[in-house]
């Protein structure tokens, strides 16, 4: 089956443009739109479609059905100044006595954030969440929900979690103060100068190897569990095969927390060796050609850190603190209005049965807030109704404890303003169809969603559930491992099938 070719395997048909507001398809048979918001870094126009169209298919054929040809067609949105937008949909349909269509759309909004965020605005944005997470953690977490304040417990090794990713950013701040401190004092100043110190030097010297050994250990490991994972899902993409398990996971999990644990100890020691070995030799001390080895790869660990931190973490920068950072607000306000208005394009054509809202990472964030926004405008009220919502790599709950809403004394009015934006805690009755939050204990991003309340459905199940993915187990890497496990599309299947069923029934 994993290799058999299929008519969705083909090339996609072109449809011709359709113009909006008008110009609706007669649709035969159930038709489900799927809109994927994406996470951070640097998504390209049309990739995240395109996997989330593959994943859909390879769901729906472990589920046993049959695919008709795909096809790709743009909608077109004509503005009163004759400026005209598209917004692509890529189209699969399940054969069957009733054929069901499945329109996929893409909510892209990475370019409006790539280079807005620098590194000081990460390192702020990271310190502040280490140090407000730490202090929160201690106490129970009070939030409105369904118009009532709601005391939520928190994990307990919450705080020092918190403690422990503050401690690794403030340690590559330090790795990089020393770094750039010692060579450009040791370069200008040249080998008259007796500082640093051979002392220094040496010390030094070691303090780096061993964070350059760490580095190099968890990412040697990171390459060879991803590869071996890799090979596991292009052999098994379609099949309902044996789970994907990484063996030697205690060794790679130790590698993991080593790295950390070893930039933290040689961040904090690079700091101590500086104040100790402050005064000069009496006699000079050139630096020596291991001395540059070792801090240029070390430079280059660290700039690879940075520039990972920079281009993942500047977009949360951007979404999440935008609310205390007026200069991000307007930024969040635009990406905000791009997921509205590719929502509203697809609720209004009126050819939907069912919509499901699909967001990885921080889309997570944003496909909620579009949920919300969607209701607060008070327009497609029945269909919102018949709206699942799926989040998987969701840092929500992380969101929602750090930099939401956390009530102080006196705070009650901006608190219950703030609640109210989310329309789905403001009422039960504000609630999607469904909520499935997808997660893996390995992806340190993510987890559980306990602070957004529970509505009970009319089988008595809650309206928000989690689901482990348990293939999503190589630490740290779970993150991106979604995309290609088989739950968040299985997931997405089987509410496609539940409208199916409905749809038989009536």
């Amino acid at each position: 089956m994993a290799h058999k070719t299929l008519p969705c395997d083909e090339l996609p048909l072109l449809d011709p443009p359709i113009d909006l507001p008008k110009g609706k398809q007669p649709i035969f048979g159930p038709a489900v739109a799927v809109i994927v918001f994406h996470g951070m870094g640097q998504q390209v126009k049309f990739q995240t479609l395109n996997d989330v169209a593959y994943g859909i298919r390879d769901a729906v054929v472990r589920a046993g059905q049959t695919l008709a040809r795909p096809h790709t067609v743009l909608l077109r949105q004509h503005a009163p100044n004759d400026d005209c937008k598209y917004i692509p949909r890529a189209e699969l349909e399940i054969d069957g006595i009733v054929p069901t269509q499945i329109h996929i759309y893409e909510c892209y909004w990475a370019p409006l954030t790539e280079g807005k965020a620098t590194l000081r605005d990460v390192a702020k944005f990271l310190i502040k969440a280490g140090v407000d997470g730490f202090r929160l953690g201690a106490r129970r977490f009070q939030r409105i929900v369904f118009g009532n304040w709601k005391s939520l417990s928190i994990e307990r090794t919450t705080r020092w979690q918190f403690a422990v990713a503050l401690g690794f950013v403030l340690s590559l701040i330090g790795l990089n103060m020393v770094l750039g401190l010692v060579t450009s004092v040791g370069v200008l100043r040249g080998a008259d100068s007796g500082w640093p110190g051979q002392a220094l030097v040496h010390w030094l010297s070691v303090d780096f190897a061993v964070f350059e050994v760490a580095a190099f250990l968890f990412a040697a490991s990171a390459y060879l569990a991803y590869r071996r994972w890799d090979r596991f899902r292009q052999s098994h993409a379609r099949t309902r095969a044996t789970q994907w398990t990484l063996r030697g996971k205690t060794l790679y999990l130790a590698l993991a927390w080593g790295f950390v644990l070893a930039t933290i100890a040689c961040g904090f020691a690079a700091l101590v060796l500086l104040l100790r070995f402050r005064v000069s030799d009496e006699a000079p001390t050139p630096l020596g050609l291991s001395f540059f080895a070792v801090i240029a790869i070390a430079s280059a660990v660290s700039w690879v850190v940075r520039s990972f931190l920079v281009q993942y973490a500047g977009d949360v920068v951007v979404y999440v603190s935008a609310h205390s950072v007026s200069q991000f607000d307007e930024l969040r306000t635009t990406i905000q209005k791009t997921a509205l208005n590719v929502a509203n394009a697809v609720y209004a054509q009126g050819i939907y049965q069912h919509v499901i809202l699909l967001g990885h990472s921080l889309g997570s964030v944003i496909a909620y807030d579009t949920f919300n926004a969607l209701t607060n405008e008070g327009s497609h009220h029945e269909l919102l109704r018949r709206t699942d919502l799926i989040t998987f790599g969701s840092p929500l709950d992380k969101t929602a404890f750090v930099f939401r809403s956390q009530k102080v004394a006196h705070a009650d009015f901006r608190e219950a303003l703030a609640t109210q934006i989310q329309a789905a805690l403001v009422s039960s009755d504000n609630r999607p169809a469904s909520w499935t939050n997808v997660f893996s204990k390995d992806d340190w991003i993510s987890g559980k969603l306990n602070f957004y309340g529970q509505a009970q459905l009319r089988n008595g199940e809650s309206d928000l559930q989690n689901r482990e993915d348990t293939e999503a187990c190589i630490p740290i890497v779970a993150h991106v491992q979604y995309w290609r496990n088989n739950l968040v599309f299985d997931t997405v299947v089987e509410k496609i099938q539940a409208v199916r069923a409905d749809m038989m029934r009536v």
